[in-house]
């Protein structure tokens, strides 16, 4: 074991970020929900140890996710995303509809 610089320590996180995001992503193609599950499960891991690391915990996220399902009329869009701006790495059309504030 070795410690680690701070700047190293969030590098790693981003880029465990990324790979628990491509993981999920191909198990979501596969079609199994136990593997769907497995992965979110990795993925939620890191996002929280990202959160952490920027000062902030579940129950925040939480929060924020409820604000976000509360305002305007995002609970009333549907998932469609026609493309992506890979130059920029922006959605160039996003309507996504992904509050449910149940647990």
């Amino acid at each position: 074991m070795r410690e680690v610089h701070r700047q190293e320590l969030r590098r790693s996180v981003g880029l465990k970020l990324l790979q628990e995001a491509h993981q999920l992503f191909r198990a979501w193609h596969l079609n199994d929900p136990k593997v769907v599950l497995r992965e979110a499960a990795d993925l939620l891991d890191i996002i929280l140890k990202a959160l952490s690391f920027c000062g902030f915990n579940s129950r925040d996220l939480l929060r924020i996710r409820k604000e976000k399902c509360c305002s305007s009329k995002s609970s009333e869009r549907e998932i469609v995303l026609e493309s992506v701006d890979e130059a920029a790495g922006n959605l160039v059309r996003e309507d996504f509809r992904v509050c449910s504030l149940s647990p």
